[in-house]
C-alpha cells in the first residue's frame, strides 16, 4: 500500500485547527482529501468503520474537547486487538496542551503514536511520514 492509500482522518473541536492541519498535510502528502471532524463522536464512528473496511489511518486526535475527549476516542478504540490497531492505525494526539502528563498518558497507549502540540508543523508530519513513524 503506498502512502497516498492511507486516510487521514482530524478529530479536534477547533475547526480552525482542523483547516490549518488539513492543508499542512496536503501541502507534503498526495491525498485528495482529509476527512475532519469537529464533533468526537461521529469522528469516531468513521474511524470505526473505517476500521472494520481495513483501511490504514493516520489519526490526529485533540486531547481535550467537550463530551468525548481524546482520551475517551482512544479507550473506545481499544475495543480493536491490539494487533489489528497497531497494523492499521497510527493515532497522534495533537494538543495545544503543554502539560507534561498529557504526553506520558499519551505514550502509555501502546497504539497512540505520538504527540505533538498544536499547530501541526509541517517537519512534524514528514516525519511520521518517512521515518520512524512511517506506516508500509
Amino acid at each position: 500500500m503506498s502512502r497516498n492509500e492511507h486516510l487521514v482522518i482530524l478529530i479536534d473541536d477547533d475547526n480552525i485547527s482542523n483547516m490549518l492541519t488539513a492543508e499542512t498535510i496536503t501541502g507534503i502528502y498526495p491525498i485528495d482529501k482529509v476527512l475532519a471532524f469537529t464533533d468526537p463522536a461521529e469522528g469516531m464512528q468513521a474511524v470505526i468503520h473505517s476500521l472494520n473496511n481495513k483501511k490504514k489511518i493516520i489519526l490526529f486526535l485533540d486531547v481535550n474537547m467537550p463530551g468525548l475527549t481524546g482520551w475517551d476516542v482512544v479507550e473506545a478504540l481499544g475495543v480493536f486487538s491490539s494487533t489489528e490497531l497497531l497494523n492499521l492505525i497510527r493515532i497522534y494526539m495533537l494538543s495545544s496542551s503543554v502539560d507534561m502528563k498529557d504526553k506520558i498518558k499519551a505514550y502509555s497507549y501502546q497504539y497512540v503514536a505520538g504527540y505533538f502540540e498544536k499547530p501541526l508543523e509541517e517537519r512534524d508530519f514528514q516525519d511520521i511520514l518517512f521515518k520512524r513513524n512511517y506506516i508500509p
